[in-house]
């Protein structure tokens, strides 16, 4: 078997591949997002140890993993912000599989030996309502763990039924966007760089502040011309007042930042734009959309504000079903 590192000018070909045998292809670890993270994470210097396991011309399992030292001087092993993030191409025999999961054991095992005090976080996806490899090493080696809930839509139904799973409420909220706003979709063919601008500008108006560099939205004004995002406009009378950012693979799309004049929360903005999105990822032929993380009163370490919650209950009224995922995050403090 064969380690390719992130360094190797063939990892993105390896990576590319153990990606298209992937069930749910999520969207958040391609290279401009990585990218992108690097940008918005500025703070950080990132070293990349992501690495894909190859044998017989067949990438078995990747890991994307980077390495950074935290504020409170602890080696910080994340995908470069967001959990490490690990896959395993299914279509390999066991036999195989089993010596590439040997050896993934002995490579972040030899990261952890060269820091003093490390945490590590991965979110295990229980696909087939499983652990993953890499999550029962986690615990097993004494990590712990919290749960997390995400609001997914399947998109493989027609458009009666997805709109037959909005809540009530909201048909009526769509058709009001429907008739007071301009919706306008921007991808790799009519995006210019006039209009991160716009978006940029309105997420700065009010947020009351510049949350993130200009670069890092240059960044995602580039993963639309790359096929790799797009964005929803919502004006009224010729004024953008809400937008919103989503980034998508051949399989998911995924929601990611979005801004609306504060002075119009009395007005239902963003139903439309989400409504448009459904519709626009499943033309795109994505099977899912990820609408985002679900917070449950009680079940949380912290417990959720209203606002948290409020958001919550909002995600949930477009449909789709509630996921359970598994936040994983191993701590060690080596004493001499």
């Amino acid at each position: 078997m064969e380690i390719i590192y992130s360094n190797n000018k063939m990892f993105e070909t390896w990576w590319s591949r153990i990606i298209q045998n992937d069930i749910l292809q999520y969207p958040l670890y391609s290279k401009l997002e990585i990218s992108y993270q690097k940008l918005y994470n500025e703070n950080y210097q990132f070293e990349d140890l992501s690495f894909i396991i190859i044998e017989n011309k067949q990438p078995i399992v990747g890991l994307i993993v980077s390495k950074h030292i935290n504020n409170d001087n602890i080696c910080e092993f994340t995908g470069f912000g967001r959990p490490v993030y690990y896959i395993e191409n299914k279509k390999i025999e066991n036999t195989l599989l089993n010596g590439a999961r040997k050896k993934i054991k002995k490579v972040i095992s030899g990261y952890f030996s060269e820091c003093k005090s490390f945490k590590l976080s991965y979110t295990d996806f229980l696909n087939n309502n499983k652990l993953s490899f890499l999550g029962d090493f986690l615990l097993a080696e004494g990590a712990h763990q919290v749960p997390s809930f995400s609001q997914i839509i399947s998109l493989n139904q027609n458009e009666t039924l997805l709109h037959q799973g909005l809540r009530k409420r909201y048909r009526s909220f769509i058709n009001w966007g429907k008739n007071n706003l301009k919706i306008k979709i921007l991808n790799s063919e009519n995006i210019a760089e006039k209009d991160i601008e716009m978006f940029r500008s309105l997420h700065i108006q009010e947020a009351g502040r510049e949350t993130r560099s200009r670069y890092s939205w240059l960044k995602q004004f580039e993963m639309v011309k790359e096929r790799q995002a797009f964005i929803v406009f919502g004006f009224w009378e010729n004024d953008l007042v809400t937008a919103a950012f989503f980034s998508f693979s051949k399989k998911s799309c995924y929601y990611g930042v979005g801004a609306s004049i504060r002075a119009m929360f009395d007005k239902p903005l963003s139903h439309i734009i989400l409504w448009n999105t459904i519709l626009y990822a499943k033309k795109l032929g994505c099977e899912y959309f990820e609408i985002g993380e679900i917070l449950f009163p009680k079940i949380n370490p912290l417990p959720p504000t209203s606002k948290e919650l409020g958001i919550s209950t909002f995600k949930r009224g477009f449909g789709g079903e509630t996921n359970i995922r598994l936040n994983i995050e191993l701590e060690i403090t080596k004493t001499l």
